[in-house]
């Protein structure tokens, strides 16, 4: 049906709109650190760098960033990450999934910092167990940075993830039973004049 076509095709462009604008700001502009991290590392680890960010006058300006998570678990990983900051019940810690920034910056072991020069607006990058001062020290060697030890990443790259399960629908039927559900709706939805 070229109506049905159509109007699939304008939601389309809706949505597509829609999703475009997200990603209008940089949600990482205001940041002064992006600290990549994983539940592979030692808890009193994690601890300690969230101590740190809140102690921050500004404890926002660092963001930590975990590449994904296990299906029907964000709420695990949450919990298990929130509880190990200052005060579990307040927001003192930025904590985000972002796999594309792992993927961006080739992190495949953490913590890695990225560190922005203020001067230069350029950002840095620090590998190793290091304090969050340290890292912001060591942007003046202006390069990448291994110091510490490293930990491999538990999570799984979220769009790996999705990517598989998008690869399990089979498109063309789902498109079929969308057309076979509006055509009915439209015919019950129709009304015809009542002679008299």
């Amino acid at each position: 049906d070229p109506q049905f076509q159509r109007a699939i095709g304008e939601r389309l462009k809706s949505v597509q709109g829609s999703l475009a604008n997200i990603h209008e700001k940089d949600p990482y502009e205001d940041a002064q650190m992006i600290v990549f991290i994983s539940t592979s590392m030692p808890e009193g680890a994690l601890r300690e760098l969230f101590r740190q960010a809140s102690l921050l006058d500004n404890p926002t300006s660092v963001h930590f960033v975990v590449r994904g998570f296990e299906p029907q678990k964000f709420g695990q990983l949450i919990y298990r990450l929130r509880r190990l900051t200052p005060d579990p019940e307040k927001d003192l810690v930025v904590m985000e999934v972002d796999p594309t920034l792992f993927q961006r910056y080739k992190v495949e072991a953490v913590p890695t910092y990225l560190v922005k020069n203020e001067g230069e607006g350029a950002w840095y990058e620090v590998r190793g167990a290091i304090s969050l001062e340290g890292a912001k020290e060591n942007v003046k060697r202006k390069g990448p940075l291994v110091v510490g030890q490293l930990w491999p990443i538990n999570e799984p790259d979220l769009l790996e993830v999705m990517r598989a399960q998008w690869n399990k629908i089979d498109w063309q039927a789902e498109l079929a039973k969308a057309q076979k559900r509006a055509l009915v709706q439209m015919s019950q939805s129709a009304t015809l004049p009542v002679s008299e």
